[in-house]
């Protein structure tokens, strides 16, 4: 009845920076480029072995063990529940419409502009409709891909523009606030990789969670709506 398996995987900590007391508002961009490329490099190294289907690349901050600036590589024999739950949802909605339900949100946001951070040339910056949590935020490649470790250099370099303008903004407003961030990107390997899926960052502030109901319930309680989280970070120069 109950299924059990080896403990497979990999579990690889990136030093994003030498200084100690650094994060993503102060960084140049150029530092968080050369960040995403060691993500970029390790993924399709990992991707190699087969009994890998999922990967996650995870920050905290600050770290909860150790404050010098660092992110989690980690590789996975199954897949997340959450991505799982994304992708049915994503499966749902195009057998139904037959287009990529997160490119439609892409063109939602930016006609309506209400919950849109900022945009750039490939990526949408924005705190999603019915956030689940104050200043919740995703970034999102225009361009419909499902991989980030497919990336090219000129998307890389604009969407290191765009994180370091984002926790700017949370750096000015929230006063350098306690974040997660996360990357959410389709399985690997041929027969769980799904095309149909749109890869996208979300960042979530640690601050004011209720996770007794939430995890109780599965509902989230969001004391900021996220039209009001977009136009506060949106303000800021």
């Amino acid at each position: 009845m109950y299924d059990v398996m080896e403990a497979i995987g990999a579990h690889e900590i990136v030093v994003e920076a030498p200084e100690h007391k650094q994060s993503l508002a102060l960084m140049e961009p150029l530092q968080i480029q050369k960040i995403l490329l060691a993500y970029r490099h390790r993924l399709i190294d990992l991707e190699k072995d087969r009994r890998f289907q999922q990967f996650l690349i995870l920050k905290n901050y600050p770290g909860v063990f150790n404050r010098h600036p660092h992110s989690h590589i980690i590789a996975m024999p199954v897949i997340a529940r959450r991505i799982d739950e994304e992708i049915w949802g994503t499966l749902d909605y195009y057998q139904r419409k037959e287009r990529c339900i997160f490119c439609d949100i892409i063109k939602e946001e930016i006609m309506t502009k209400k919950r849109v951070i900022l945009e750039t040339v490939h990526f949408l910056v924005f705190s999603p409709f019915a956030s689940r949590y104050p200043f919740e935020t995703w970034i999102i490649p225009k361009k419909h891909s499902p991989d980030f470790h497919h990336i090219q250099e000129e998307e890389m370099e604009d969407l290191s523009g765009a994180i370091q303008s984002l926790f700017i903004r949370y750096h000015q407003v929230l006063s350098d606030p306690p974040y997660s961030l996360t990357f959410h990107s389709s399985p690997v390997q041929t027969r769980f990789h799904r095309s149909e899926y749109h890869w996208h960052i979300e960042t979530r502030l640690r601050i004011g969670l209720r996770e007794g109901f939430e995890w109780g319930t599965g509902f989230f309680v969001n004391p900021t709506p996220p039209e009001d989280a977009a136009a506060y970070l949106r303000e800021v120069e």
